[in-house]
């Protein structure tokens, strides 16, 4: 039985999601860097509250952010917007952190940002979604759950990134563990992060996907990224 497909041969949601996840670099971008002290009072503002919400990790060795938060620091207005939502989402809903994870994971693979599931393939292991679990929806195969809650907030974030439909039986299965409010809750999550990856695509090494751009890339990253898109390595 292949893989992307289940024990009745249907195939999985997320089975075109070629490749692997599991490296990112952040050392491409088209956007350059910017420092704490090269911002103005509104940046700075954004800023702090990045890293006072997300950590310092998500600083790197030239002193600016990674990921969409470089992006975010050169349109405060903006960015600052975004990140307090990406916030309010993560942190200040009934779900719960486990739950959050597996939502956003399951819409990282699909769209093959690499940024996300970096940052969040960690994250739902420090919440306690199994290792199994986090390895299977990375390589698009039927992960292997425990949990009724996770495989219903699974399916609710498959159905919606891959048709932009939700069925009734996984809206009830859903609701029974969320309620109405975090039914709301999980599917802004579903709407906040495809909107983010195109910002990733701007600012980060996710961005880099065409061969002229490809000799950029560290060595390593060089054959993940000839790999993941099927470019043939010379």
């Amino acid at each position: 039985m292949s893989a992307s497909r289940d024990a009745k041969g249907r195939k999985h949601p997320l089975a075109d999601v070629t490749g692997s996840l599991e490296h990112y670099c952040p050392d491409v971008s088209r956007l350059p860097y910017l420092r704490h002290d090269e911002l103005d009072p509104d940046g700075q503002k954004v800023w702090d509250s990045i890293v006072r919400t997300r950590g310092e990790q998500f600083v790197n060795e030239q002193g600016g952010l990674v990921g969409p938060f470089n992006a975010f620091v050169h349109a405060p207005d903006v960015g600052g917007r975004l990140a307090s939502l990406g916030a309010a989402l993560r942190f200040g809903t009934s779900i719960g952190r486990r739950l959050t994870e597996v939502a956003i994971i399951t819409v990282g693979a699909r769209w093959k940002a690499e940024f996300e599931w970096w940052a969040h393939a960690q994250m739902a292991r420090e919440h306690w979604v199994p290792d199994a679990v986090v390895d299977a929806i990375g390589r698009g195969e039927d992960p292997p759950f425990v949990a009724d809650d996770e495989r219903a907030v699974y399916v609710v974030a498959c159905q919606l990134t891959q048709t932009g439909q939700l069925g009734q039986d996984a809206y009830d299965a859903a609701r029974q563990f969320l309620g109405d409010t975090g039914m709301v809750e999980l599917v802004s999550l579903r709407v906040l992060h495809p909107r983010i990856v195109p910002t990733e695509r701007l600012c980060c090494a996710s961005s880099v996907r065409c061969p002229a751009d490809v000799g950029e890339l560290c060595s390593r990253c060089r054959v993940t990224w000839l790999r993941l898109y099927r470019f043939k390595t010379p």
